[in-house]
């Protein structure tokens, strides 16, 4: 059964710009017919502008719906991308024009910054202001919502083109041309994250549990 992952843009409800659902599926026709129900679809959904779709191996698919979501959010901006971890009924209510890193709830803004250093990861960026070329312990800024609030709206400055990555995700398809691929470091380093990230709730909860 051949799998792909999608990104469906649509016109959403209370959006000035075009928004994305990123996703996996075996049909993809009848995965659209679901999304544009206007029941149990996609929340404000009103039209589709177009679809895009990478073939996966089955093995490969999750972590790659996990990367064209994170490269989608950092192109377009955290509040106008959903798919994979970040596509829960638990993130509704914080999705507006107006919408700012201070006015969210404690669980959504945990949403955010679990986002905000994945991107940094895929993208190699500094882990404090999001820019290139100089890690935190280099970093000369402070940590604020600005950084936050930018990419909620508008993702990672200068970083514009997911359709770049559709290329590089095709190679990593066919394990038997890959070596040692960015991609495949990427995958690798992400993996990592997420690990470190579980590793460091379950400290908090122990500690917790102690006191």
């Amino acid at each position: 059964m051949t799998h792909v992952v999608y990104s469906i843009e649509y016109k959403r409800t209370g959006y000035d710009d075009p928004c994305f659902k990123i996703g996996l599926t075996s049909d993809i026709n009848r995965r659209r017919r679901q999304h544009e129900r206007h029941i149990d679809g996609l929340k404000g959904w009103q039209k589709t502008l177009s679809v895009k779709t990478i073939p996966v191996r089955p093995e490969h698919a999750g972590i790659l719906e996990e990367i064209w979501t994170l490269m989608y959010i950092a192109a377009y901006g955290f509040r106008r991308v959903r798919g994979a971890q970040y596509d829960s009924p638990n993130m509704n209510g914080y999705e507006g024009q107006n919408v700012t890193f201070s006015s969210m709830s404690f669980g959504y803004k945990q949403w955010v910054r679990r986002a905000y250093q994945q991107v940094a990861t895929c993208l190699q960026l500094c882990y404090r202001c999001h820019t290139p070329l100089h890690q935190k312990r280099q970093c000369y800024g402070k940590a604020s919502n600005f950084h936050l609030d930018r990419f909620i709206h508008s993702g990672v400055p200068g970083y514009d083109s997911p359709p770049v990555l559709d290329l590089q995700l095709g190679v990593i398809t066919d394990r038997k041309s890959v070596r040692l691929s960015g991609q495949e470091r990427i995958l690798k380093m992400l993996k990592w994250t997420m690990n470190d990230t579980h590793r460091s709730n379950r400290r908090r909860k122990r500690r917790s549990l102690c006191h």
